[in-house]
């Protein structure tokens, strides 16, 4: 067989596959500047871990820092998670994200902080509650886009 007309075909084979919608977030969570790109999620993605995919903000963790999360792709049992935060009552830290893979453990989306600990969001009611090692959120998130 001729090897460029195998070439040939995987090249018209790749230009006649779906492109993946691509939605962009820009703004501020929680004193960050975020750039986001949304991935909209295929056929194979766990359709428990669709239910978070998306912008999510206005969080705050019972010591009061800010807290939002960005869930902006899903293959598989796997998502992308962009994890927020900002700065808390009586602390000078400036805010940051963390990006990192997550997956559902039960009804939670579940991911480990930067410096190791669990992270859960849990849906309810329309909104997110979360639990970032022992401490919970006051102010549950809610979707942006």
């Amino acid at each position: 067989m001729n090897p460029w007309l195998s070439i040939v075909g995987l090249f018209g084979a790749l230009i006649a596959m779906p492109a993946v919608a691509q939605e962009r977030f820009t703004g501020d969570l929680c004193g960050n500047k975020a750039d986001l790109v949304l991935k909209t999620p295929g056929a194979d993605a766990n359709p428990e871990l669709k239910k978070f995919f998306g912008v999510w903000d206005k969080g705050k963790w019972d010591y009061g820092m800010c807290n939002a999360l960005a869930v902006t792709e899903i293959n598989g049992n796997a998502a992308t998670v962009h994890y927020f935060y900002g700065v808390g009552v009586g602390t000078s830290a400036p805010g940051s994200f963390v990006k990192t893979d997550a997956v559902m453990k039960g009804k939670h989306l579940f991911f480990k902080s930067k410096l190791g600990y669990d992270v859960s969001y849990e849906l309810t009611g329309g909104q997110l509650m979360g639990w970032f090692g022992t401490t919970t959120i006051t102010d549950k998130l809610q979707k942006l886009k």
